[in-house]
């Protein structure tokens, strides 16, 4: 879902989600799941990344003519002054994760769900 935030002294369009996540593995190389393990390491780097992300693709989704020229630091620097900070977009980041389904699984590039481990089939 498109969300307007105020955020670096302007409202900005955020837009979490499968594209934003695409785009931040190819910046980055990283995966959802490097991601996660970072943030269980107590590692909040990558969140900077991930918003950056998301307000491109928001920008994408608007098909802002002219989008602002800034960086995943000043991103940070900007998630640093927000009001609430870091954790509330550690919020939109859970809230935009994939999923399991009913059946357990956590659906993959392809859609199907993959098993997780819980040893039933």
């Amino acid at each position: 879902m498109v969300e307007n935030i105020n955020i670096g002294g302007k409202v900005r369009p955020f837009l979490l989600g499968n594209a934003a996540f695409k785009m931040y593995k190819q910046r980055t190389g990283k995966t959802l799941l490097s991601f996660i393990g970072e943030l269980q390491d107590g590692e909040l780097f990558s969140l900077s990344d991930l918003v950056y992300c998301g307000l491109r693709v928001g920008e994408i989704w608007q098909k802002t003519p002219e989008p602002d020229q800034y960086d995943e630091m000043e991103v940070a620097i900007w998630m640093d002054l927000y009001e609430g900070g870091a954790i509330e977009f550690m919020k939109k980041v859970l809230d935009a994760m994939p999923k399991p389904d009913a059946r357990g699984g956590v659906p993959d590039e392809s859609g199907e769900p993959q098993a997780t481990g819980t040893g039933t089939n």
